[in-house]
């Protein structure tokens, strides 16, 4: 998987969550390796969740790219891996642990894109999380539609 990935341009070597996720599909032999490494990752957040009910995070580092790209060349003066691990790993906990996580419009950019808030909490505890956004977009004034 890693050479087909290199053909399209595409070096995982500094993006170890991705590696975990395309390990975890790749083979039975791998696949018990990448499990064993998920397991490993969610206990971490699980231990973190002992602490914390919820995280609170962006839910993008980075608001809307350019119509047609498939990922950003560029978050502010960083150059982007195309790989989607670099530029969504806000959202990665949720995917690979099964923990719940919403995300809620709470504000706008210089440009006026979206922002996103991402609440995120322990396994299970979906009401939690669901709450603690309903209760957050009470709070949080009303964006304004986009112009048609």
């Amino acid at each position: 998987w890693r050479r087909r990935l290199r053909i399209h341009g595409l070096d995982l070597r500094h993006s170890p969550s991705v590696e975990l996720f395309c390990r975890y599909l790749a083979g039975t032999e791998v696949s018990l390796d990448a499990l064993n490494d998920r397991a490993a990752f969610t206990s971490t957040w699980l231990d973190f969740f002992e602490r914390y009910d919820l995280l609170l995070t962006p839910a993008m580092q980075l608001t809307a790219f350019e119509v047609g790209a498939y990922s950003p060349a560029r978050i502010g003066d960083y150059e982007v891996n195309p790989f989607w691990d670099d530029w969504c790993s806000f959202c990665l906990p949720a995917n690979l642990t099964g923990m719940p996580a919403t995300v809620i419009p709470c504000g706008l950019d210089e440009t006026g894109l979206p922002v996103g808030l991402q609440l995120q909490g322990r396994r299970f505890e979906d009401a939690l999380v669901l709450g603690a956004a309903a209760a957050a977009e009470a709070v949080l004034p009303p964006l304004p539609l986009p112009a048609a």
